[in-house]
């Protein structure tokens, strides 16, 4: 038969400026069924006025103080009664209870504390402790009740002077902390040894039947959250931040807006959430308890702020979320008559905290036409009367705090800078919550989590993940073990390792929708650090095998689902996931640009699609290829502003409305985007109005070269005027069309060849002026031809098409009738130097014939001559003789 457990009642005595020490106490009294000394050997029972279900009505007809003593069990009835006090000693008692020498009870407390001590003292039970708090307390000059807090704190003093006798010294002991988190440590230890000395004397308990024991129910589930945030529920589970907490408490009771700033990974929405929240509830500061606290995040209804606050305060309200975000944009001030309304039927005493988690969104993913407004709005709270502010918000985005002088000032005296936790303070998170929970761990395994996890800012979260996992791999006994430990690739590969597995375990279309997926789910700042934003769900899986990877990766709880929104469980895969983070430090680039046009499309989009908000040519060409390396479909407001600069400008070049000067300055713009804007530029040069025409045809002459193959293609239109405006266009270029107009002038069409004429006369006619240049001046051709460029691009331009039969009848002939002969000598001398050995007898004879007939070409002859035997072949050493002796 299993041996019955022994009952211990335990009596929580106190005013209520302890409120936190009464939490605590309560939290530690439960959890000491659950410490290995004491696991299954006791059972507890707390005697507290607000102990959770054992609230005791207050009647009309009788005190409180009797009420309580009706309900409760007297202190001399119970093992241990815990006296606590700091700033006040309580309520003054009614005349009807007084003390032996005559004297009123000065509060309850005082009552409890004596009969206690009276017991103790002839019976040698309970064991009475007493707790004095010296931290210094927060009295405002302005508090109407300053002169009554005197007198309490003065009674506190009297009080403990009565723990001394009349020469100094002392007749009774205390205890003195400074904190509630001092007190905690404390009250743990002095508790521990309370116990095993009442188990060790069998007489000083109280024994009841097994069936009448009622034990708390061990930690349901894993009591590590992983990469989620500690929430209010989590506050049995949450160990470690017990000095911070109680910093952050008083912050909190002195300023109306305090910033948790640190690293990611760091536990600031757990050090509120589970830390402040629960605290401020159990009446840490005067009145906090009736406090109403509402959580947001920035980012997390749409891209604006005050709808995602509108919505968690339109059920106090009972207002349409639409219209008070409205109100609260447009008007700061509106915050202080919305938080009046929403404490209506609350204690005067009573506010309004709102708890702003992951404040960085509001430079990620809110739209930048709200942050102004909410900032604003943020500065109005902190001089309100019952609206207060908690934000967290990482590190890394401080100085974008700064850059806003109205956030910088209220960071001067807001901020709460939160650090890496102690090593004490990682072994109770380590080993508490398994003991909440029932679990044991092998001899040396918390000392080897420690140690492995070290002290970089983003550690916590990775031991908090490896946790989770070690309680999923628990054996059958509920004990965590070095195997199971190992398995996991320890602190620092535990998330990397189950991501991994997680991805290899998806079929091979799955895997090719990791780019896809995560492009959603990371971005990353203008400083290359990566960071998570969330993303629909519809957006995320768009086809079978993106759902397949999505519902593998929250089922290993790396991603979070909540209704349509997903998004990383926690940015510490980001870093710990060697393949995510490689694909991350390969595409920054691109996803840093990514954020940047997202942003400004957004913001363009908001202010009325301005066009002055667009962004140029030169700005989009980046976007498209990194939409094309990224796979990215845009949406609606992402595709229309990246639509090209060149389309947004033909349409308004073809509007017949637009002034001479504006279409003239779109036709300049569109020539210096150049390539990309050919396809409407050749559009418009065939355009039924001759303004647009005209703008067009100055703007692919400008263009050049990359324009001619475009109007090219428009010679062998049909349309005779389209051909010949194309052909004057070609002419227009100048020698790097030549070309192509020679080739064209070879074909069979003679009205494009009459149409051609001008533009070959014209080119033609700058070869004619640099050989009058050469006359004039005395210097020799070939000089000329190499020392000047643009005849040396004519060189090059030719060459490919040095292949045209240069004596066939057309060419010949056409050279002859269109050029005056010294300029087709030097355009024949050119051809000659881009030719090979079995194009030189043509080019020869036609040479001759050009000589022939200009007398003045003859200087020309022994520059061919040298050239021709450069050559080296047979044929052109004959065709050197020939002209030479001709």
């Amino acid at each position: 038969m299993q041996e019955s457990r022994r009952h211990i009642r335990i009596f929580l005595s106190s005013p209520s400026d302890v409120s936190q020490e009464r939490k605590v106490a309560l939290t530690v009294i439960d959890q000491l069924q659950y410490h290995p000394l004491f696991r299954d050997k006791i059972t507890v029972e707390v005697v507290a006025w607000d102990k959770p279900g054992a609230s005791t009505p207050l009647l009309a007809n009788m005190t409180p103080q009797e009420a309580i003593n009706q309900g409760l069990r007297r202190p001399s009835e119970c093992d241990i009664v815990v006296v606590i006090l700091w700033s006040r000693i309580g309520t003054l008692l009614p005349a009807q209870y007084m003390k032996a020498d005559g004297s009123r009870y000065l509060s309850g407390t005082e009552w409890e504390y004596l009969d206690a001590l009276n017991s103790a003292r002839t019976t040698g039970r309970p064991i009475l402790i007493v707790y004095r708090r010296t931290e210094e307390p927060i009295i405002s000059l302005k508090d109407e009740n300053f002169v009554q807090k005197g007198k309490q704190f003065h009674y506190v003093e009297q009080f403990f002077e009565g723990f001394a006798n009349p020469d100094g010294s002392l007749e009774q002991g205390f205890n003195q902390y400074e904190k509630p988190e001092d007190f905690r440590r404390d009250f743990e230890t002095h508790l521990e040894n309370l116990v095993s000395r009442l188990l060790e004397d069998e007489t000083a308990l109280t024994s009841e039947p097994e069936t009448a024991i009622k034990n708390s129910t061990p930690w349901a589930g894993s009591p590590f959250p992983g990469l989620r945030a500690f929430t209010p529920d989590d506050a049995p589970i949450f160990f470690g931040r017990g000095r911070e907490t109680d910093a952050l408490v008083r912050r909190v009771a002195k300023n109306r807006f305090v910033a948790v700033v640190g690293a990611s990974g760091s536990g600031k929405s757990s050090l509120v959430g589970a830390g402040l929240m629960v605290q401020l509830a159990a009446n840490a500061t005067d009145g906090s308890k009736d406090w109403i606290s509402l959580r947001i995040t920035p980012g997390e209804v749409s891209d604006n702020p005050f709808m995602a606050l509108a919505v968690k305060l339109a059920p106090l309200l009972k207002r349409v979320p639409r219209d008070l975000a409205a109100a609260l944009e447009t008007n700061p001030d509106f915050i202080s008559g919305i938080a009046q309304s929403a404490l209506i039927g609350k204690p005067e005493w009573a506010e309004l905290l709102l708890f702003i988690d992951q404040f960085e969104e509001l430079f990620t993913l809110v739209n930048k036409q709200y942050l102004s407004p909410f900032i604003e709005m943020l500065s109005t709270i902190a001089q309100s009367s019952r609206i207060r502010v908690v934000m967290t918000m990482r590190s890394d985005f401080y100085h974008r705090c700064v850059d806003l002088p109205a956030l910088a000032s209220l960071l001067q005296d807001g901020s709460y800078p939160l650090s890496v936790p102690s090593q004490i303070a990682l072994y109770e998170m380590i080993t508490r919550p398994a003991e909440r929970a029932g679990l044991a761990f092998e001899d040396g395994l918390p000392e080897q989590i420690l140690q492995d996890t070290g002290t970089d800012s983003g550690a916590l979260a990775l031991m908090a993940y490896a946790l989770d996992e070690l309680y999923h791999n628990q054996d059958s006994d509920g004990q965590l073990t070095f195997a199971a430990y190992d398995s996991l690739g320890g602190v620092q590969g535990a998330i990397g390792k189950r991501a991994e597995k997680t991805f290899a375990a998806i079929d091979d279309e799955a895997k090719t929708m990791m780019a896809r997926v995560f492009r959603e789910l990371v971005e990353v700042d203008e400083r290359g650090t990566a960071t998570r934003q969330r993303a629909s769900l519809s957006r995320l899986t768009s086809s079978e095998a993106a759902t397949r990877l999505v519902d593998a990766f929250t089922d290993a709880r790396l991603l979070v689902k909540d209704k349509d929104i997903v998004e990383v469980a926690h940015e510490a895969l980001l870093r710990s996931w060697i393949r995510l983070a490689t694909w991350i430090d390969e595409t920054q680039g691109d996803l840093r640009l990514l954020r940047q046009v997202k942003l400004s499309a957004q913001e363009w989009h908001t202010l009325g699609q301005r066009s002055d908000y667009l962004w140029s040519h030169e700005r989009l060409v980046p976007v498209y290829d990194m939409l094309e390396r990224l796979q990215m479909t845009p949406d609606p407001v992402l595709k229309e502003f990246c639509k090209p600069e060149y389309e947004r400008l033909f349409i308004e070049l073809i509007d017949s409305n637009i002034l001479d000067y504006r279409r003239e300055a779109i036709g300049d713009r569109l020539a210096r985007i150049g390539r990309a804007s050919l396809p409407v530029l050749l559009n418009a040069f065939q355009h039924q109005n001759k303004w647009v025409r005209a703008a067009s045809t100055k703007a692919l002459i400008k263009i050049g070269q990359a324009a001619i193959p475009g109007l090219t293609l428009l010679l062998y239109n049909p349309d005779e005027r389209l051909y010949s405006r194309a052909a004057r266009a070609l002419g227009a270029i100048g020698w790097i069309a030549l070309p192509t107009l020679l080739e064209a002038y070879c074909g069979n069409n003679q009205k494009l060849n009459y149409a051609l004429s001008p533009s070959l006369e014209r080119i033609i006619g700058l070869l004619r002026s640099y050989q009058s240049y050469n006359y004039s001046s005395k210097r020799p051709v070939a000089e000329l031809l190499q020392n000047n460029s643009n005849v040396v691009d004519v060189v090059k331009a030719i060459k490919p098409y040095t292949t045209i039969p240069i004596d066939s009848a057309r060419l010949v002939e056409g050279i002859n009738n269109l050029l005056e002969p010294s300029a087709a000598t030097i355009l024949f001398f050119i051809l000659l130097q881009t030719a090979d050995a079995t194009q030189v007898s043509s080019i020869v004879s036609t040479l001759k014939i050009m000589i022939g007939k200009n007398p003045n070409s003859w200087d020309l002859r022994d520059i061919v001559v040298q050239h021709l035997r450069k050559l080296g072949t047979a044929e052109a050493k004959i065709a050197a003789k020939n002209i030479s002796t001709s």
